[in-house]
């Protein structure tokens, strides 16, 4: 039926804006009613139905329409009437048709008709109504419809200009697509202007889909010939509608070159004028036209410039490439590269562009004599305690001014000036004469660390070497005298020279020294009016006091005579002389040394305890005692050093041995100590290094030292024979001599070693056989030599040939010019009863008195007695 608007209009209250009506047959039925979006006027079975009951459409701007949407509506009434609710107005982007109508239906064409809106979204309100045509009863539908515009795919410039020199692809360019509706297909092509070729467009892609809100596209230019190029640049959708259009220029200057070899390596010795390298610039342009185009020199490096930094093209121009020695100190060693650009912005910008390639090997570092040498002896004067070294870099004009320096010494014997300076100088190197009296002779080494103030730079060391031989003592042997003797003596030490002489100073007298080697001086020394200590050193020329020794003198000890009883529980078989505190130390039969002391008239005693105590021994100063422990069958051996006064423990070292008892020990005069092993054979160890000794051939060795600690004498028994060791011998020498003591109290030696006793026998220092000993009874069990070897004691065992009861015999013998030598006619006014069998016997070392020390043993050669006699000689 066809529409009827006079009917239409007769439900007002219903619609706005009818756009059109579709008029039906009535179909009675009853009132209406609405399910959502509608309503009802009035009753009478009216109904009506409208699918979909909404509507959408999407368009990006200035896009293709989108496609109409179909709305289909089922009614019951007399004609349907199509419009907009009261209120709303007709938008102008919507557009409603009727597609075909019945009696009870019809189908409405619903179309956007345009995509020129701003981007958003837009919506309206589409009413179907129907009912009575008079209006008193009306029945209606609401439909919504949104249109969303999106803007769609856009490009973010709407031109692109490129300029480069002849031959010389310019940059690339960079557009962005964007779209608020993803993903999006997108396409570029390029349209010529005016039939101009295009083909010096350069698009590295042509399509693609942004997968988000933008993405970059590049456009490149192509190297042409001088001139001015257009293009447009179309950029469309996935749906191949034009979205934007870029016009593209291009302008292609003549271009300029540049020619130079910019490669260079830079060393710490570089000069200024090495640092300029040349560049030239070449212009292809007329000089009137190059006038015009100014350019301008840029470094991509801070550590290289362009002199003159600025100019134009009317001329080629001869540059400068300037490295900056500052900036080059900064860089770390290795390659670098930079990039220098001559750039113009006339007529277009025009760019030219040459590599520099660098190598930095700097090694930069401070000169100076490794060592530098000088000796310091006897005669020197003050010219001799110091000498120079020069100091300089290996900077060149590049980089002067970081060479200064200051230098540094840990050694405080060593003065050093200046403490620092600039580039370059002398160094002087010197003992300051106060140090002097600090230093031990031989080689003296201070290091001198040379340091430069920029860290950069290598430091120097420069060692100074001096060989220090200035007369010192450290050792006076005998060290032991008496008020009112002028003793002999000898000084060990260093820097003595070779032969001549040398001041010697014993507290205020100064006496001559006979150099014996530069270790030895032997002196005579003057008489010693008191006791005490005096102290002895050498004097040299800058009057600086060295390293000193003493010189002890005693006073007369008048030993008592005494027979004191021992303990039979550790009976002692050996005893050593202790003269600075007029003691005597027994050892050998226990873990104890047993001493008797003599003071203020009277002898006492007491002791040192440690397990397996060996023996007891002063070494050459007397400052301490070694005390020697461990049997063969001990795990270790241990070294005691004892307060030589109150016999508490100083130090204690041990050793490991096996199968061997380090048991004697022989101070030399040079503070040496050999310790020897007593068991089977005679290895040695030096102590307290406890490293190998000399070697010696002997079997359960025997020992004897002299006085001035420069012989050590050792016999065996009887497997290989007797050897000595002086102080200045690298190793023992064997001593073939007829003799052979079968024990310790069985020989006895001299002081200086001039004479050597073996019972009966007396030899000189060099073991030749001087005569034998007259005695009238020939059972000599025992000997001992004075220690100025003027005089040997003997203790013979002897039978009465008128009773036959055997006795022993004490007689003196001068023994200190040539032989024959006759003992004394009348004994010496001593005795001891005849079942004491004799350990040990010694003279006291200032001479005075004879110690004895005996075991009285029984018919079962048991010791039931020990006993320790003093028998004064005056």
């Amino acid at each position: 039926m066809a529409p009827n608007p006079s009917r239409g209009r007769a439900w007002p209250a219903a619609l706005g804006a009818a756009v059109l009506a579709v008029s039906v047959a009535c179909s009675g039925g009853s009132d209406g009613g609405n399910t959502g979006g509608g309503g009802t006027l009035g009753g009478g079975g009216y109904s009506l139905e409208v699918a979909p009951t909404a509507l959408a459409f999407a368009a990006d701007q200035n896009a293709t329409t989108p496609a109409a949407k179909t709305l289909t509506a089922r009614f019951v009434g007399d004609g349907l009437v199509v419009g907009y609710p009261p209120g709303v107005s007709a938008p102008s982007w919507l557009s409603v048709s009727v597609a075909t109508s019945t009696a009870s239906s019809a189908t409405l064409s619903v179309r956007v008709s345009t995509t020129s809106l701003a981007p958003g979204a837009y919506r309206t309100t589409v009413r179907l109504v129907t009912g009575k045509q008079d209006g008193s009863s009306v029945v209606w539908k609401d439909v919504p419809v949104e249109y969303v515009v999106s803007a769609g795919l856009q490009a973010s410039a709407t031109s692109l200009s490129f300029s480069a020199f002849d031959g010389v692809a310019p940059a690339a360019k960079t557009i962005t697509l964007t779209s608020d509706v993803l993903p999006k297909a997108w396409t570029l092509a390029v349209e010529s202007s005016g039939g101009a070729p295009s083909d010096w467009v350069v698009l590295p892609a042509t399509s693609g889909t942004l997968a988000s809100a933008s993405a970059d596209v590049q456009v490149e230019a192509a190297p042409r010939p001088p001139g001015t190029y257009h293009a447009t640049l179309v950029v469309k959708d996935g749906a191949g509608a034009s979205r934007a259009r870029i016009y593209l220029t291009y302008q292609v200057a003549p271009a300029f070159t540049l020619s130079g070899t910019l490669t260079t390596r830079v060393t710490e010795a570089a000069t200024l004028a090495s640092l300029d390298l040349p560049l030239a610039l070449h212009t292809q342009l007329d000089a009137a036209t190059g006038a015009s185009r100014a350019w301008q020199a840029t470094s991509t490096a801070d550590w290289l410039s362009v002199i003159p930094a600025s100019g134009d093209l009317a001329a080629d121009a001869s540059l400068v490439v300037r490295l900056d020695p500052a900036k080059l100190w900064a860089l770390a060693n290795g390659p670098y590269t930079a990039t220098i650009t001559i750039a113009t912005t006339q007529g277009g910008a025009t760019t030219a562009s040459v590599p520099v390639s660098l190598t930095v090997a700097l090694s930069p570092a401070l000169t100076a004599p490794p060592t530098v040498s000088w000796s310091i002896g006897v005669a020197a004067t003050s010219a001799d305690l110091a000498r120079t070294a020069a100091v300089s870099s290996n900077l060149g004009e590049a980089f002067a001014g970081h060479g200064d320096w200051h230098a540094t010494t840990p050694a405080a014997w060593l003065q050093v000036t200046p403490s620092s300076a600039a580039d370059g100088g002398n160094l002087t190197l010197a003992v300051p004469v106060s140090a002097l009296a600090g230093l031990a002779n031989g080689a003296q080494v201070g290091t001198v660390a040379l340091t430069a103030d920029d860290a950069r730079v290598a430091g120097a060391t420069v060692q100074a070497s001096v060989n220090i031989s200035l007369p010192d003592v450290t050792h006076v042997a005998p060290y032991t005298t008496w008020a009112g003797r002028a003793p002999a003596v000898i000084l060990r030490g260093s820097g003595f020279g070779a032969g001549g002489t040398l001041p010697v100073l014993l507290g205020p007298d100064t006496v001559t020294g006979t150099v014996v080697s530069d270790t030895e001086i032997r002196v005579q020394a003057p008489l010693q009016a008191a006791a005490g200590r005096v102290p002895v050193s050498i004097a040299n020329s800058f009057g600086v006091a060295r390293a000193t020794s003493e010189l002890v003198v005693l006073a007369d000890p008048g030993y008592a005579s005494v027979a004191a009883s021992l303990p039979l529980t550790n009976a002692p078989t050996k005893m050593t002389l202790d003269p600075e505190r007029q003691a005597v130390l027994l050892f050998g039969g226990g873990p104890e040394i047993r001493r008797l002391r003599f003071a203020s008239g009277t002898w006492t005693q007491d002791t040192f305890q440690a397990p397996n105590v060996t023996g007891a021994y002063v070494p050459a100063d007397g400052k301490t005692l070694l005390v020697t422990s461990g049997y063969s069958g001990s795990p270790a051996q241990i070294f005691y050093e004892l307060d030589p006064v109150t016999l508490a423990v100083i130090k204690q070292t041990s050793y490991p041995a096996y199968n061997m008892s380090y048991s004697i020990a022989a101070g030399l005069n040079d503070g040496r100590v050999l310790v020897i092993n007593s068991d089977q054979f005679a290895r040695t160890i030096w102590y307290p290094s406890l490293t190998s000794g000399v070697y010696v051939s002997a079997y359960h060795p025997i020992v004897l030292v002299t006085r001035d600690r420069s012989r050590i004498i050792v016999d065996d028994d009887g497997t290989y024979g007797m050897s000595s060791y002086d102080v200045a011998d690298v190793a023992f020498r064997s001593r073939p001599i007829g003799a052979d003591p079968w024990g310790s109290k069985d020989w006895s030696v001299s002081g200086d070693g001039g004479r050597l006793a073996v019972d009966a026998a007396v030899y000189d220092r060099d073991f030749n056989l001087l005569g034998m000993v007259s005695l009238p009874e020939p059972g000599v069990r025992t000997v001992a030599v004075s220690p100025d070897g003027a005089t040997l004691y003997t203790l013979a065992f002897a039978q009465n040939p008128t009773t036959s009861a055997w006795y022993w015999t004490f007689r003196r013998t001068d023994i200190a010019g040539a032989p024959p030598y006759t003992t004394d006619a009348t004994a010496l006014p001593f005795a001891i009863a005849s079942n004491e069998s004799p350990y040990a016997m010694a003279v006291s070392e200032d001479g005075s008195t004879l110690f004895l020390l005996t075991h009285t043993v029984s018919t079962s050669v048991t010791t039931t007695a020990v006993t320790f006699r003093a028998f004064p000689l005056k």
